[in-house]
């Protein structure tokens, strides 16, 4: 007579717990915010809906609801388990991916929402891109900022040719977007905290008119006296002369190759210019042909694999001159003539270079940039740079110019902008970081468009001189143009230190700073108009860059 109570309670139990346990994993849900991914703004009334597979029965399920004015949402009632959300309206459609937690509702953070202020001294750059030779936006490749400092950032072009980079540093950059048979170059100016559109994502994708436009193509590479050298990204080529209060313009790839499209057809002897840097090329009498004519457009160095850049007169330098460092000498094997030379080591010490350099600013802004060598008195840096000298270089890179420091004169850096570099040792100890073993070292060469531009993923420099100074940290917004394992004088003996950055460079405002630990010496010949050697070369482009 009991048994059958006991079946039956144990029956009971044994529902209850399958229900609980259905209940359990049907506890999870998902709440937050969607956003639309081109502009960043709130995706008001979208779709929301929620696809997954329990794994509990193996069975598909789904569900759905709709943002309300300001995006936000709420979906509830689903299994521990990877949910897929499908994000639509009529403007785009995204996909995300969210992992429910029993008895929760997870808090979705949607990158595509870009409403809150962004990092100081950032911006975003959005976009979509058209092919107007095709008159349809691009599907899949790549956008790229070329950043002053010569790093790059890459954003993704998704399937509507739309494209998102946040925190782009403010100021002026060179864009390329490189796509199957496609590739296009612009210059954008990105302010803080706000959005930049590019040019194409104000206007109608259409197609070029070929019976009304042409358009200017060419490579652009850096001199090569030696057979050296290799292609220049980010020259800036434009038409000299206006056509209809419009300067059409463009910028080289990172293969040196540019193209200047949409030109009213035809167009009889206009004047093409390219720059970059201290260099720049004139093309006169350039005839542009509409696309029907001229379906591959005009090729101003059709006679020539690329066209190689010269010296432009009007740039001025200024070297502080050292005892170990020649950068002068191989400024001159360049054909940079417009040199100025302060000494670095005064013959009284209580003369201060650094003074003489950069204490009055009027006379600093003269100068495009300023180059100081290895071996400089080390009077000022010890007693601490004072505080005009300090702000007036600040605001000399900030308003344009740029400043190249090599090996011991680290500390001029160090002083100026600890933030952006830490170097090894003691900050307030001068010549702490000074520790490197002499000899020849095998470094990868990190930044894309110095690797083309030597022509390989890695060089061997020779560190002449022993004790060079050795970068320890660097803030994320600072490029590491060279880096490899170098060996490192301690407690009487040498071990390695690995992936140490050898050549570095960052931004500030709209100038450049970069620093080296290895020398620029004369060649072996002594100073003769050859360039040769690695360190001739990783000079030679970053020059191209300030």
């Amino acid at each position: 007579m009991r048994v059958l109570p006991l079946l039956f309670l144990g029956l009971v139990a044994l529902l209850g717990a399958c229900r609980d346990e259905e209940l359990t994993n049907l506890a999870g849900g998902i709440t937050g915010q969607v956003c639309n991914p081109v502009t960043g703004r709130p995706a008001a009334g979208a779709t929301i809906t929620g696809n997954w597979v329990n794994p509990f029965n193996d069975k598909e399920g789904t569900k759905d609801t709709t943002a309300d004015e300001n995006g936000f949402f709420t979906l509830g009632g689903m299994p521990v388990t990877t949910v897929t959300l499908a994000i639509r309206n009529d403007e785009f459609q995204n996909e995300l991916q969210v992992e429910i937690v029993e008895r929760e509702d997870v808090q979705l953070t949607d990158p595509a929402c870009r409403d809150l202020p962004g990092e100081p001294g950032m911006g975003e750059l959005v976009g979509q891109i058209c092919n107007r030779h095709t008159g349809e936006y691009i599907t899949e490749g790549t956008v790229t900022v070329l950043l002053a400092s010569g790093e790059e950032l890459v954003a993704d072009i998704q399937g509507d040719g739309s494209f998102v980079m946040p925190e782009v540093p403010i100021g002026i950059h060179v864009v390329y977007v490189q796509a199957p048979g496609f590739q296009k170059t612009y210059q954008v100016e990105v302010t803080e905290g706000g959005q930049t559109l590019l040019e194409d994502q104000v206007v109608d994708c259409q197609e070029f008119d070929q019976l009304s436009t042409g358009m200017i193509v060419g490579s652009i590479c850096g001199p090569s006296d030696s057979g050296e050298g290799g292609p220049l990204a980010g020259a800036h080529v434009y038409v000299v002369q206006p056509i209809d209060g419009i300067v059409y313009e463009s910028w080289s790839l990172d293969d040196g190759t540019f193209a200047i499209e949409g030109i009213p057809a035809p167009q009889t002897g206009l004047q093409v210019r390219a720059e970059k840097g201290g260099f720049v090329y004139t093309w006169d009498n350039v005839n542009v042909y509409t696309l029907a004519d001229a379906p591959d457009g005009t090729n101003v160095t059709a006679s020539v694999d690329c066209q190689e850049l010269v010296p432009d007169d009007d740039r001025r330098y200024l070297v502080v001159q050292g005892t170990f460092d020649k950068i002068e000498q191989v400024l001159s094997r360049m054909g940079l003539t417009n040199v100025d030379l302060l000494e670095g080591v005064p013959m009284d010490p209580s003369d201060l270079w650094s003074t003489a350099a950069f204490g009055n600013y009027e006379t600093l802004s003269n100068y495009d940039a300023v180059f100081v060598n290895c071996g400089i008195s080390e009077t000022d840096l010890v007693l601490g740079l004072n505080g005009a000298v300090k702000e007036n270089l600040k605001r000399y890179i900030r308003e344009g110019g740029s400043l190249y420091v090599s090996d011991w004169a680290y500390d001029l850096v160090e002083q100026v902008w600890p933030e952006r570099i830490n170097f090894l040792g003691e900050d307030t100890v001068n010549s702490d970081a000074e520790h490197g073993e002499d000899g020849d070292y095998g470094v990868d060469v990190l930044e894309p468009g110095l690797a083309d531009y030597v022509g390989s993923s890695d060089v061997t420099i020779g560190f002449s001189f022993g004790n060079f100074a050795i970068v320890s940290q660097l803030d994320p917004t600072v490029t590491t143009y060279l880096r490899g394992d170098v060996g490192y004088r301690v407690n009487g003996g040498v071990s390695t230190l690995t992936d140490v950055p050898v050549t570095v460079g960052f931004s500030d405002g709209y100038g450049r700073v970069i620093f080296t630990s290895f020398h620029q010496e004369t060649n072996d010949a002594g100073e003769t108009e050859t360039l040769d050697g690695p360190e001739d070369l990783v000079l030679r482009y970053l020059i191209f860059s300030l």
